[in-house]
């Protein structure tokens, strides 16, 4: 499986992989075919009168909150808390699966804590 990214282009070329200026990113795992890709996912649809708004996320958003959910937080919200509502409700429940405290989970370095989110 292929995922997706913006960057990392030592994880998607293999003549990067062993640049000594990405050796400090690099796994040392020799790597015979790309991790990453930057070809995006696309979906389309129309809009319709009654869409009121967009949400453009990460995976790191929807791999832990719902498009109901979602939908919820940004439609009881004023549009300046919206985006903080969104990340603390995925951060809660990548809390929850993980058996951490939210708080906790903020008190890991940020480089680190992201392999608390997966």
């Amino acid at each position: 499986m292929v995922s997706r990214s913006i960057g990392d282009i030592y994880l998607k070329k293999p003549e990067f992989h062993n640049d000594p200026n990405f050796l400090q990113y690099a796994n040392y795992v020799p790597m015979k075919r790309p991790i990453l890709s930057a070809e995006p996912s696309i979906v389309t649809r129309k809009l319709k009168p009654q869409d009121l708004f967009i949400i453009f996320a990460s995976d790191g958003l929807w791999e832990h909150i719902s498009d109901e959910a979602a939908v919820q937080i940004v439609s009881k919200h004023p549009r300046s808390v919206i985006a903080k509502r969104l990340v603390a409700a995925a951060m809660q429940e990548a809390a929850k699966k993980r058996e951490f405290r939210c708080k906790d989970i903020k008190k890991i370095e940020r480089g680190i804590r992201r392999h608390f989110h997966a």
